[in-house]
């Protein structure tokens, strides 16, 4: 107690202050190898306690990593707390690299898409097909130069209204993940770029291509054997992983990623090619 006339309330002691921004798990967590048994890509941000926040534009790179399954794990859950942010690029990028039957997210959203490519973790949500999709056939390869048809299938036409090829550099994961995300937080910054030939509202439509990892081109075929060579912005491709990929955009904007190649360069140039089979769906996001 204090003298007469002054304050009785309880002092403004550090102790007494609740620390709401501090996590309080209120159960046990899983194994540490219980979380590393599962290969997820995923962006997620969120608050924790009862923190009061402001919301904020922040970026979000999508995340890859994988590890075995361990064989006494039988199930994991996984959960996040999501909060409203800018879109990022996980949604918008095609797994193609996951096998042809772990190309479903578990979850996803317009700002995320969290993927199980071992199979470890089965969906949370009904599984709908994306409603744009490539496949690429009658692969030729001869020394650096690739041969293909890829072919267009379009249920989405208003969202996207523009195509175009880019060679993205790639991470060192198992899935050769795009690794440079630009300063908007959302489109990959290309090694190299070439015209597109693909138009929004033409449902299923094949074209054939020649790529050249040596010279760096990539050329519409228009004829019997009669090659065009694409526009780009520059030759050239240094030693390294790279995947190319097909582009769509919204106006000025990335609304997919779809990557149908892997392209590994020697450093005497020789080029390794993997081409990713099957149905490569994904849902552009304008």
């Amino acid at each position: 107690m204090r003298g007469a006339g002054g304050t009785q309330g309880t002092l403004k002691r550090r102790w007494l202050w609740p620390f709401t921004w501090l996590p309080r798990p209120r159960a046990k967590r899983p194994l540490l190898s219980c979380w590393m048994s599962h290969a997820c890509m995923a962006s997620t941000m969120g608050t924790r306690g009862k923190a009061m926040v402001t919301e904020v534009a922040i970026s979000s790179r999508s995340v890859a990593f994988a590890a075995s399954v361990a064989a006494s794990i039988e199930s994991c859950a996984v959960s996040a707390t999501l909060a409203k942010s800018k879109p990022s690029s996980s949604a918008r990028l095609a797994p193609s690299a996951f096998p042809p039957g772990q190309r479903t997210p578990i979850w996803s959203n317009d700002d995320f898409a969290v993927y199980a490519p071992d199979g470890a973790v089965p969906p949370i949500m009904p599984a709908s097909a994306p409603p744009l999709s490539v496949r690429m056939s009658s692969v030729s390869i001869d020394d650096s130069r690739l041969a293909f048809t890829a072919t267009l299938a379009d249920d989405a036409a208003r969202r996207w209204t523009g195509q175009d090829w880019v060679i993205l550099a790639a991470d060192d994961s198992p899935w050769a993940l795009p690794r440079d995300l630009g300063t908007d937080g959302r489109s990959y910054v290309a090694a190299q770029w070439f015209a597109g030939q693909f138009h929004p509202g033409q449902g299923v439509i094949s074209k054939r291509y020649v790529f050249d990892a040596r010279a760096a081109s990539l050329s519409l075929e228009i004829g019997e054997g009669r090659l065009v060579s694409l526009e780009t912005s520059e030759n050239g491709l240094g030693p390294g992983v790279w995947t190319l990929a097909l582009r769509l955009r919204h106006n000025w904007w990335e609304a997919a990623v779809v990557p149908v190649v892997r392209l590994t360069i020697a450093e005497d140039g020789a080029a390794t090619f993997a081409v990713y089979e099957e149905s490569l769906g994904v849902t552009p996001i304008p």
